[in-house]
């Protein structure tokens, strides 16, 4: 007889009562991570303890937004796995463990990497956790979706039209799931004329956040987290 995993229950014990904010896209490029990021601090500014997770574990990087260097950075162990402290946001990603290396993980083997990290981390001292998930509608984003006790939805998308024509299904999909999304974020908006409707935001582009990548304090004063800034007061209003 097959026993089940107890990593589910776990997790969503350890984040029952808190705050947990997914990040999500229907497709890859659309600056997820950054978003991800620039929420976490603008949360953090906001007198919330604020855990950042990585969970695109095929190909992490949330590490090269945060300036954490994951071939000689170690998180470390005493009552479960200890998030890296930057700034005081704290960080948590398979990247240290694969020192900054892809994964070629598929399907299940991507579903037990993501229960296992999230199932040992010691969540003390985080009410807010922001996740980062993997693109689109794939394993790990639906076992989150199921496993996670009411989770918020920030679903982010670029203004192209291919972009937004598959965010409008990926909404569907979200919608007929249950979970209608907390906020829709247009990112890297140059001059294109969007109808913003309720629970909609846009992001401008912004060059300057290029150039303040791997450091949170300059991330912090760019324009791009100007923008985001309203995102996380939003947030917190719907709590």
């Amino acid at each position: 007889m097959k026993v089940a995993d107890p990593r589910p229950a776990r997790i969503r014990s350890e984040l029952s009562g808190r705050d947990v904010i997914l990040v999500l896209g229907s497709k890859g490029g659309v600056g997820k991570t950054t978003i991800s990021v620039m929420l976490g601090v603008a949360l953090k500014i906001n007198n919330k303890g604020v855990l950042l997770v990585d969970l695109d574990v095929t190909d992490p990087n949330m590490h090269v937004v945060v300036g954490v260097n994951p071939a000689e950075t170690m998180p470390g162990e005493k009552k479960g796995i200890e998030p890296i402290s930057i700034n005081g946001v704290g960080f948590l990603s398979i990247s240290p463990y694969s020192k900054g290396e892809p994964l070629p993980l598929r399907g299940e083997e991507a579903v037990n990497a993501v229960r296992e990290l999230l199932a040992a981390t010691d969540y003390t001292g985080y009410d807010t956790v922001v996740i980062d998930t993997p693109p689109g509608a794939g394993d790990v984003t639906l076992d989150l979706l199921k496993n996670i006790p009411e989770p918020r939805i920030v679903a982010v998308s670029t203004p192209s039209k291919l972009a937004v024509d598959s965010l409008l299904r990926f909404l569907k999909l979200l919608r007929d799931m249950g979970h209608e999304p907390d906020a829709i974020v247009y990112n890297m908006v140059r001059g294109e004329r969007l109808k913003i409707g309720r629970n909609e935001f846009i992001v401008r582009y912004d060059d300057g956040l290029e150039d303040a990548i791997g450091d949170l304090s300059r991330i912090a004063r760019t324009k791009a987290f100007t923008d985001v800034e309203p995102i996380a007061v939003h947030l917190l209003k719907k709590r």
